[in-house]
């Protein structure tokens, strides 16, 4: 069986690469020795609908996987 992501995934699976890397990994050690994600961090992973990945569609969350 080949398994391919959707377009969809590949674009989100990018987005949530560059986040980190951009956005998180310059300040991963901060993060680390506060144990406190700053607000800046939350609101732009809010705002990409990561909040919403762990969440079931059916409360408001975001299905991803849509064989599932």
């Amino acid at each position: 069986m080949i398994f391919q992501l959707s377009e969809d995934i590949t674009l989100l699976q990018q987005s949530v690469r560059d986040f980190v890397q951009y956005e998180v990994e310059p300040i991963a050690m901060e993060i680390e020795e506060t144990d406190e994600i700053p607000q800046r961090i939350m609101e732009v992973s809010k705002e990409m609908g990561l909040f919403g990945l762990s969440i079931p569609e059916q409360y408001g969350g975001i299905c991803i996987l849509p064989f599932f």
